[in-house]
């Protein structure tokens, strides 16, 4: 599923939530109830899972790159999700975009494995 219509179910869920709450409020139910469907509505979309699954392929940005105990790694993010991407046998610095395959999914935390290396330094080289 690309990106233009990830967005567009997203919205298309919004507004779903946003007629649901209309219903509630006409309804009558107290202020407190409704306000706790909104939060769960805003937690829900902000879930990593209801937005990218295992398998799929993403582009990001290398924004950090680190090596620890567990070896190298690079972070990035996905629409304000946090992105730690093994590099395989990539070697990657930060402003690289890179293509990856997502192998985990988390409520808030994504984990991928780069595959390709589309674009060295485009960030950097704009700044």
């Amino acid at each position: 599923m690309s990106s233009t219509d990830q967005s567009h179910e997203r919205l298309e869920e919004r507004v779903i939530q946003l007629e649901h709450k209309l219903e509630a409020l006409e309804q009558g139910l107290p202020e407190d109830i409704v306000r706790k469907m909104d939060s769960h509505a805003s937690a829900k979309e902000d879930d990593a899972r209801e937005q990218y699954s295992i398998g799929e392929r993403q582009h990001v940005v290398i924004e950090e790159v680190t090596d620890d105990a567990s070896g190298r790694q690079a972070v990035s993010h996905l629409q304000g999700i946090a992105v730690f991407v093994d590099p395989h046998e990539l070697s990657m610095a930060v402003g690289d975009t890179v293509e990856i395959k997502i192998t985990d999914v988390k409520s808030s935390v994504i984990h991928g494995l780069a595959l390709d290396q589309i674009d060295a330094g485009a960030v950097s080289s704009q700044a």
